[in-house]
Protein backbone atom coordinates (compact mmCIF):
# COMPACT_ATOMS: atom_id res chain seq x y z
CA UNK A 1 0.00 0.00 0.00
CA UNK A 2 1.65 3.62 -0.98
CA UNK A 3 2.52 5.99 1.46
CA UNK A 4 -0.74 8.64 2.05
CA UNK A 5 1.14 11.66 2.59
CA UNK A 6 2.33 11.96 -1.55
CA UNK A 7 -1.74 11.83 -1.79
CA UNK A 8 -2.54 13.71 0.51
CA UNK A 9 -0.08 16.69 -0.14
CA UNK A 10 -0.93 16.20 -4.26
CA UNK A 11 -4.81 16.67 -3.33
CA UNK A 12 -4.11 19.92 -1.07
CA UNK A 13 -1.76 21.47 -3.94
CA UNK A 14 -4.56 21.01 -6.33
CA UNK A 15 -7.77 21.96 -4.26
CA UNK A 16 -5.42 24.77 -3.44
CA UNK A 17 -4.82 26.45 -6.58
CA UNK A 18 -8.39 25.88 -7.38
CA UNK A 19 -9.07 28.36 -4.43
CA UNK A 20 -6.44 30.79 -5.91
CA UNK A 21 -7.53 30.78 -9.44
CA UNK A 22 -11.20 31.39 -8.35
CA UNK A 23 -10.24 33.92 -5.98
CA UNK A 24 -8.12 36.14 -8.69
CA UNK A 25 -11.37 35.54 -10.86
CA UNK A 26 -13.88 37.21 -8.26
CA UNK A 27 -11.08 40.02 -7.68
CA UNK A 28 -10.66 40.56 -11.45
CA UNK A 29 -14.53 40.36 -12.54
CA UNK A 30 -14.70 37.73 -14.00
CA UNK A 31 -16.90 35.48 -11.90
CA UNK A 32 -20.09 36.29 -13.81
CA UNK A 33 -23.77 35.93 -12.69
CA UNK A 34 -26.05 33.29 -13.10
CA UNK A 35 -28.30 35.04 -14.94
CA UNK A 36 -25.55 36.99 -17.29
CA UNK A 37 -25.26 40.14 -15.90
CA UNK A 38 -29.12 41.29 -16.79
CA UNK A 39 -29.84 42.13 -12.76
CA UNK A 40 -28.38 44.96 -10.69
CA UNK A 41 -28.49 46.85 -7.69
CA UNK A 42 -29.43 50.44 -8.37
CA UNK A 43 -29.79 51.60 -4.96
CA UNK A 44 -30.27 50.64 -1.33
CA UNK A 45 -30.88 51.70 2.00
CA UNK A 46 -30.50 50.17 5.77
CA UNK A 47 -33.63 50.45 7.47
CA UNK A 48 -32.32 48.68 10.63
CA UNK A 49 -29.71 45.87 11.06
CA UNK A 50 -31.07 43.46 9.13
CA UNK A 51 -34.34 45.48 6.92
CA UNK A 52 -33.29 47.48 4.35
CA UNK A 53 -35.11 48.78 0.47
CA UNK A 54 -33.51 47.68 -2.40
CA UNK A 55 -34.33 49.21 -6.15
CA UNK A 56 -33.27 46.20 -8.37
CA UNK A 57 -32.78 46.45 -12.31
CA UNK A 58 -34.10 43.16 -13.90
CA UNK A 59 -33.97 43.88 -18.17
CA UNK A 60 -36.30 47.48 -18.61
CA UNK A 61 -37.97 46.82 -15.08
CA UNK A 62 -36.74 48.14 -11.46
CA UNK A 63 -37.93 46.56 -8.70
CA UNK A 64 -38.75 47.88 -5.47
CA UNK A 65 -37.90 45.28 -2.78
CA UNK A 66 -38.16 44.69 0.52
CA UNK A 67 -35.33 42.45 2.50
CA UNK A 68 -35.06 41.11 5.63
CA UNK A 69 -34.64 38.41 8.24
CA UNK A 70 -38.15 36.89 7.23
CA UNK A 71 -37.27 36.68 3.28
CA UNK A 72 -37.66 39.16 0.48
CA UNK A 73 -40.32 40.99 -0.33
CA UNK A 74 -41.47 42.86 -3.90
CA UNK A 75 -43.02 46.51 -2.90
CA UNK A 76 -43.66 47.73 -6.33
CA UNK A 77 -42.10 47.80 -9.61
CA UNK A 78 -41.62 50.07 -12.52
CA UNK A 79 -39.81 51.34 -16.08
CA UNK A 80 -36.14 51.91 -15.68
CA UNK A 81 -35.40 55.49 -15.28
CA UNK A 82 -34.32 57.26 -18.36
CA UNK A 83 -30.20 58.32 -18.15
CA UNK A 84 -29.17 61.80 -17.62
CA UNK A 85 -29.28 64.26 -20.63
CA UNK A 86 -25.87 65.59 -19.27
CA UNK A 87 -22.80 63.72 -17.51
CA UNK A 88 -22.55 66.41 -15.23
CA UNK A 89 -26.05 65.90 -13.72
CA UNK A 90 -26.04 64.34 -10.48
CA UNK A 91 -27.85 60.82 -10.19
CA UNK A 92 -31.62 60.90 -8.81
CA UNK A 93 -30.86 60.42 -5.01
CA UNK A 94 -32.31 57.27 -3.31
CA UNK A 95 -34.92 58.87 -2.00
CA UNK A 96 -36.02 60.29 -5.06
CA UNK A 97 -35.79 56.79 -6.81
CA UNK A 98 -37.99 55.70 -3.83
CA UNK A 99 -40.57 58.18 -4.11
CA UNK A 100 -41.04 57.84 -7.65
CA UNK A 101 -41.66 53.68 -7.26
CA UNK A 102 -43.99 54.31 -4.95
CA UNK A 103 -45.79 57.09 -7.62
CA UNK A 104 -45.26 60.13 -5.37
CA UNK A 105 -44.67 63.42 -7.37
Amino acid sequence: MPPIAPVLLALLAVLGTLGAVAWVARRAGLGGSAVGGAMKIVGQVALGPRERVVILEVGERWWLLGVGAGGVRRLGTMDRAPAPASPAAPPLPFAGLLARLQGKP
